[in-house]
């Protein structure tokens, strides 16, 4: 197998809690540590459609790949799909990795994906994320962790305990002030992290929505990046530099048009479009696929995309 054979369209079953409320009723004698691991937050939607690019996931192919909060675990799902030799999702609650283990099985990945309880700290709960994926992992991925701004420090401190020196980190969070401040932490810890921030402003995320504000982090642990890392930054930017631009192009039209996974316009009736239209030249040229859509009904996601291929994302 190579990354040529990463499939142009991605097909996620993702097993998931449909309703969040009513989990909440039917569990009230209970208590979970968070329950945030019940909801499929749109910061993941958008960094799986980053990953589904296809010039993304060549890149990802072949790696070792950790996701850290990993609630629903959409992205780590998807980088699996995507190719990655073996996928660890992470997450401090026993449900949300009950929950990941059935989209594993959902999804037929077999041994490469893994889930496991990660208590960030917990030495003994890093070692069983670590012997889950082999050892030290080339790229974790995480989005919306930052939610309080004391997690800032906690998940600087795990990043060089999953991640091989000359790993890359991809952190995506929704615009949160409590956040802002990752970025510089990060970079006072000097030769542990090199750090690259990208933002975009007013993302369509519905039909009648905007995400105000979406901030991506690249982070190269423990020095220089290895070759696998660095050619994976470089897509992961240029796939950035791709969406803010379309991103901008949908806004200037007013109302985002849902597409479904046939390239067929279907009313606007889902609630969270990602994106209008397809990746890349090929929706000019009314190629296959359609806008990132989402309707979170069921339990099958589909995601696709990429600079060079048509692709969509549809939630059913």
């Amino acid at each position: 197998a190579d990354a040529s054979q990463v499939p142009p369209i991605l097909v996620l079953r993702l097993q998931h809690v449909a309703d969040p409320g009513a989990l909440q009723r039917s569990t009230q004698g209970r208590r979970f540590k968070c329950d945030l691991w019940a909801s499929v937050w749109t910061a993941s939607v958008v960094l799986a459609e980053l990953l589904s690019a296809p010039a993304v996931a060549r890149e990802v192919f072949g790696l070792s790949v950790v996701e850290v909060g990993a609630g629903a675990a959409v992205c780590s799902l998807t980088a699996a799909l995507c190719g990655a030799e073996c996928v660890v999702a992470t997450d401090g609650s026993d449900e949300a990795v009950a929950l990941a283990e059935m989209s594993g099985k959902l999804n037929a990945l077999g041994p490469k994906f893994a889930a496991r309880v990660l208590d960030w700290f917990d030495a003994d709960s890093v070692a069983a994320a670590l012997a889950a994926g082999g050892g030290l992992f080339d790229l974790l991925v995480a989005s919306d962790v930052l939610f309080l701004g004391t997690n800032i420090d906690p998940l600087l401190q795990i990043l060089p305990q999953l991640v091989a020196p000359g790993g890359l980190a991809v952190i995506l969070d929704p615009g949160r002030p409590c956040a802002d401040g990752f970025a510089e932490r990060a970079r006072e810890q000097g030769r542990h992290f090199s750090v690259s921030t990208r933002e975009a402003f007013d993302v369509v995320v519905s039909d009648s929505a905007l995400l105000k504000r979406v901030v991506l982090h690249l982070v190269q642990v423990g020095g220089a990046p290895s070759p696998k890392t660095h050619a994976l930054e470089a897509e992961l930017l240029r796939a950035w530099s791709w969406l803010e631009k379309h991103r901008q192009d949908a806004s200037s039209q007013g109302t985002p048009e849902v597409v479904g996974a046939r390239g067929v316009p279907v009313p606007g009736r889902q609630r969270q479009c990602v994106y209008k239209s397809t990746w890349g030249p090929a929706a000019a040229a009314g190629g296959r696929g359609g806008g990132g859509g989402g309707n979170i009904s069921g339990s099958q996601a589909q995601a696709a995309g990429g600079l060079d291929a048509g692709g969509g994302c549809e939630w059913q």
